[in-house]
């Protein structure tokens, strides 16, 4: 008897932490979209919108690069479509929000085509 309610407690146990790292790892478009600054090169900057990343040197207004998207769980797909298209493949970036939903991290993002330092950016607010 103490066996199968030591089992039962296990089994219970194994499917309440996975329900808890679902919905904590689960990033919702609603929260990512808006305008978002790079922490180490501010001259970088994310449009993100429903469909689209554009990326935009704020400095120069150019060059202008643009990124189709999809996310699933903690992951966001990316594909270059902007001006200077070239053959880049997709690649999938584990991405990560602060509590506030004020700062993006998309890791190794500065690895990606075009190559700007830093991969955290803080959110844009514009104030009325």
């Amino acid at each position: 008897m103490k066996m199968k309610i030591i089992l039962l407690l296990f089994f219970l146990a194994s499917l309440s932490c996975g329900k808890d790292n679902d919905n904590n790892s689960s990033i919702k478009k609603v929260d990512i979209l808006g305008d978002w600054v790079n922490l180490i090169d501010i001259r970088d900057t994310l449009f993100i919108q429903d469909t689209i990343i554009k990326r935009i040197d704020t400095l120069t207004l150019k060059p202008k690069h643009a990124y189709t998207y999809s996310l699933y769980k903690d992951s966001i797909k990316i594909k270059y479509v902007g001006e200077y298209y070239i053959y880049i493949p997709e690649s999938s970036f584990k991405i990560m929000l602060d509590d506030e939903n004020k700062t993006l991290t998309i890791e190794n993002f500065s690895n990606y085509y075009p190559r700007y330092a830093g991969d955290i950016f803080k959110k844009l607010t514009i104030k009325n």
